[in-house]
């Protein structure tokens, strides 16, 4: 898939635990946030976030809310493409799920 649009570079698809409390937001080509490339050594780069506040219960709350959104292994995938938000009417689930996100505090100390 190309990344021709504004939400498949820069808007967050999947949310990947790669060690306990330590996530990657990765854009719809599973690439970080922005990337509008294909790089495999985005393990050199600073990219990752590492946060307490992404809980179960929280998870629990954005799967509730939209029928794509799906855990799979380390992944937790905000929408699919039934729900893509680049289509109008998946626009206010997708918004309800950044609205949890936005509250993670995020700590890289």
């Amino acid at each position: 898939m190309a990344l021709l649009d504004f939400r498949a570079v820069c808007m967050p698809y999947c949310i990947k635990k790669v060690s306990p409390n330590t996530y990657i937001v990765l854009n719809r080509e599973y690439q970080p946030i922005g990337f509008n490339t294909y790089n495999n050594k985005i393990d050199k780069l600073p990219v990752y976030m590492k946060t307490k506040s992404l809980t179960k219960n929280k998870i629990d709350k954005i799967l509730s809310i939209s029928k794509g959104a799906c855990l799979q292994e380390d992944s937790l995938f905000l929408y699919n493409d039934e729900t893509n938000p680049l289509r109008k009417n998946n626009r206010h689930a997708y918004f309800e799920i950044l609205d949890i996100l936005m509250e993670l505090k995020v700590d890289n100390q």
